[in-house]
């Protein structure tokens, strides 16, 4: 294969090839995250039931630290 041939498919590869790497790479990073988030809430609440907390404690808990969004903090009040 010559030189010039390979400039075609080089190109194609990376216009192509590094978008969807970049996506897989973000897919999966993100679904990574969600799952260790929801482990350590899982972990969280299950130290919390053994040392009797109410469930009422525990919501307050796990939303203490979750930022409120501008649509839910209006319907609040």
């Amino acid at each position: 294969m010559s030189d010039e041939a390979l400039i075609p498919i080089v190109a194609v590869t990376t216009v192509f090839g590094a978008p969807l790497v970049w996506f897989v790479v973000d897919t999966i990073a993100s679904n990574w995250r969600q799952v260790r988030v929801a482990e350590q809430n899982a972990h969280l609440k299950q130290q919390m039931v053994e040392r009797g907390y109410s469930a009422d404690e525990i919501v307050r808990v796990l939303e203490a630290g979750v930022p409120v969004e501008p649509a839910k903090a209006e319907k609040v009040r």
